[in-house]
C-alpha cells in the first residue's frame, strides 16, 4: 500500500487537472486517516491513468498494394509467407491477414522474434487504404518509428526488406543465416528468391 501511494504521489504530474485533484485528495487523506479498501482501488486506477501510453494516431503509410502483390506472389508455394525488415532499432515482421482474419487484406506488423510465451509481438496493421494503426500499448516514439520504417517499406518493399539481409546476415524471408556471398549480397537466399519469384544476382535489388 506505502508503494503504492508513493508512486501515485510521483505520477502527480502526469494525470489530468480533474484526476490530479482528486489524486491529492486522496493523498491528504491516506496522511491523516489511511484509505478505505474502495479508495485504495481508486489509487490503482489513477496509476493506470497517468502510467498508460499516449495514445498514437493512425498514419498514412502509403499503398499496400506493392506490399500484398509480393507477399501473395509466395502463398502459392509457402503457406505462411512474410517479410522481415529493419534498420537496427526498429525490427518488423509483416504478413497479409487471410480472409477469415478479423482484417481481410490487412499487413499485419509483427516482432520478428517470439517472446517467452511463444508469440511474437503485436505492432499493429496497415489496412488496405494504405493507413496503420498502431497497437494501443505502443508509446509515440515506437509508433514514428514503426511508421517511418513502414513508410519505405511501403515505397520499395523489396529493397527495404533485402537490406534486412545485407546488415543482418539472415535471409530477409525466412530469417536463415545466409551462407554464401551471393545471397548475402541480394539480402535473402537462393531458394527463397525462387519461391517469392524475385531475381537472385547482384543486380537484384
Amino acid at each position: 500500500m506505502q508503494e503504492s501511494i508513493g508512486i501515485l504521489r510521483d505520477a502527480l504530474p502526469k494525470l489530468a487537472e480533474s484526476d490530479r485533484t482528486f489524486a491529492e485528495s486522496l493523498l491528504d487523506q491516506w496522511s491523516s486517516r489511511g484509505l478505505s479498501e474502495k479508495q485504495m482501488a481508486w489509487v490503482t486506477r489513477l496509476i493506470d491513468r497517468a502510467t498508460r501510453p499516449e495514445p498514437v494516431d493512425s498514419v498514412l503509410i502509403g499503398s499496400v498494394e506493392p506490399i500484398v502483390s509480393l507477399i501473395e506472389q509466395a502463398r502459392s508455394r509457402l503457406k505462411w509467407p512474410a517479410i522481415l525488415l529493419g534498420d537496427g532499432e526498429t525490427e518488423l515482421r509483416v504478413s497479409v491477414a487471410g480472409p477469415q482474419s478479423r482484417s481481410p487484406g490487412a499487413v499485419n506488423v509483427t516482432s520478428i522474434e517470439r517472446g517467452a510465451d511463444g508469440k511474437r509481438s503485436w505492432f499493429g496493421r496497415i489496412q488496405p487504404n494504405g493507413r496503420f494503426e498502431p497497437a494501443a500499448r505502443l508509446n509515440r516514439s515506437e509508433g514514428e518509428k514503426i511508421a517511418a520504417l513502414l513508410v519505405e517499406f511501403a515505397a520499395a518493399p523489396a529493397t527495404v526488406a533485402a537490406s534486412y539481409g545485407h546488415r543482418t546476415g539472415h535471409c530477409c524471408f525466412c530469417n536463415l543465416k545466409l551462407d554464401d556471398e551471393r545471397s548475402t549480397s541480394v539480402g535473402y537466399g537462393r531458394t527463397c528468391a525462387k519461391n517469392w519469384g524475385v531475381p537472385w544476382g547482384s543486380k537484384a535489388c
